[in-house]
């Protein structure tokens, strides 16, 4: 699949499962699927309404294949609001204090 024609699926701090769109922007401009498992953020995201009529006026594929979702596999990776911050323990190092901060450029 192309840059642009991509599912996404990770998860976050808590474990759980999360798929987003093609060219994902934000939680406020585009919407997400989430779930305890990889097929149920899958399902939640194809059946959100603002992805159907979104993908009926041709953004995205209605009904992407298995092959349209491709996992991100990060430490550290999740939703998180401006000034906050999550907490994580690795095995083998020190406590660190991770952020994500999605970032959306207007030009591209």
């Amino acid at each position: 699949m192309g840059r642009h024609t991509s599912f996404t699926l990770f998860r976050d701090h808590s474990s759980t499962w999360f798929a987003a769109p093609p060219r994902f922007r934000n939680l406020l401009r585009d919407p997400i699927g989430r779930g305890e498992t990889r097929d149920e953020a899958k399902r939640e995201l194809l059946t959100h309404p603002e992805f159907i009529h979104r993908a009926k006026l041709g953004e995205w594929p209605l009904h992407p294949s298995a092959a349209h979702f491709v996992e991100v596999v990060r430490d550290g990776i999740g939703f998180t609001s401006p000034g906050s911050s999550f907490a994580y323990r690795y095995r083998n190092g020190p406590d660190r204090r991770q952020t994500l901060t999605l970032v959306w450029n207007r030009d591209a």
